[in-house]
C-alpha cells in the first residue's frame, strides 16, 4: 500500500515538473510557479512516506521536513523550500492585483523545485526504515 502511494506521488511530482517547464515554454508563468510548488510538495510527501512518516497538511510536510534537515538526514539548502514555493504560488494564484509574473520569476521557482525534487528522489533511493507515525 505504502509502495502504491509513493508511486502515484512520483509520478504526480514528474508531471508537474514537466509542466511547470512546458508551461515557462508556453509563457504561462504563473501556472508554471503553481506546478513547481506541487512538483515539490509532491516529491516531499512521497519522500515522507518513504520513512513511513504521514503529514497532511501542506504546513505539517514542510515542517517534517525541516525537521529531516535539524536531523541531517536532508540538506541544510532543504530547508524552508517548500515555504518559500508554496508562498510564490499562494501570492500568483489570489494576489490578483500583482499583476504578471516574468519568465526569470517563474524560472527561479523552477530551478528550486528541480533542486528540491533531486533532494527528496536521493532519500527515496536511500533504504527505508517505515517507521510509521503521524
Amino acid at each position: 500500500m505504502l509502495s502504491d502511494d509513493i508511486a502515484a506521488l512520483t509520478a504526480r511530482y514528474a508531471g508537474a515538473l514537466e509542466w511547470a517547464r512546458r508551461f515557462i515554454e508556453m509563457g504561462e508563468y504563473i501556472k508554471s510557479i503553481q506546478d513547481s510548488y506541487y512538483s515539490a510538495f509532491y516529491a516531499a510527501k512521497a519522500a515522507l512516506i518513504h520513512l513511513g512518516i504521514r503529514s497532511k497538511s501542506h504546513q505539517s510536510v514542510q515542517g517534517r521536513i525541516d525537521e529531516l534537515v535539524d536531523s541531517g538526514v536532508l540538506r541544510p539548502d532543504t530547508r524552508g523550500v517548500l515555504g518559500v514555493l508554496l508562498g510564490r504560488r499562494n501570492e500568483s494564484a489570489y494576489r490578483f492585483s500583482r499583476g504578471n509574473w516574468t519568465e526569470q520569476e517563474a524560472s527561479e521557482a523552477l530551478d528550486l523545485a528541480e533542486r528540491f525534487v533531486s533532494e527528496m528522489e536521493r532519500l527515496l533511493a536511500s533504504p527505508s526504515p517505515r517507521k510509521s507515525r503521524d
